[in-house]
This record gives structure tokens, C-alpha cells and sequence, in this order.
């Protein structure tokens, strides 16, 4: 038998993570990864914007926390748009 895993309660806000990168682009917070999902969460503050398109190979869901964040995209009929905190955008795989 397997012992029982306690449930893990991060702050986001408090930029709690079980792991934290820095990158050219913010701080990277591991909250979880396994069982084919991962969670991290993106604190961006100041920092330049990516030049390169961003995309993965499966569906994304970004969540704002704090702050807003503009997207635009690569194809030309999709709107650009700015989310606000508490909203959530659900990016199609291959999303650009």
C-alpha cells in the first residue's frame, strides 16, 4: 500500500514554488510535474519582451494572478487580447 500524499497548498502571490529558475524573461516556479501535467507559475516583472514566438505541442492554460498580460499571435486572425487578474486564456496546441 502506498502512503497518502498530503495535499500541497502554494501561495502564488508569495511566489511560493517547489522549485525556482530565473530566466531572460522572469522567474520560472515548478508547482508541480508528473502524470503527464506540469504547473508553474511565471512572475514577470520589468522584464523584456520575448521576441520569439512561444508555443507548445499541447493545450496551455494561463491564469493571471496579479498584474495583465497582452498576447498576440503569429496567425493574423486571431485577436490580440490583454488579460486581466483572475482571467484565464486556453491556448490550442502549436498556438503561436
Amino acid at each position: 500500500m502506498e502512503p497518502i500524499q498530503q495535499p500541497q497548498i502554494f501561495r502564488i502571490v508569495r511566489n511560493e514554488a517547489l522549485n525556482i529558475r530565473q530566466s531572460a524573461f522572469g522567474s520560472v516556479g515548478i508547482i508541480f510535474s508528473g502524470e503527464g501535467i506540469e504547473a508553474v507559475r511565471v512572475k514577470k516583472e520589468n522584464d523584456p519582451i520575448d521576441q520569439d514566438w512561444f508555443s507548445q505541442p499541447m493545450v496551455d492554460l494561463i491564469l493571471v494572478v496579479q498584474g495583465k498580460l497582452k498576447f498576440e499571435f503569429e496567425q493574423c486572425n486571431l485577436t490580440p487580447c490583454v488579460l486581466q487578474p483572475g482571467e484565464m486564456i486556453v491556448l490550442p496546441a502549436n498556438t503561436k
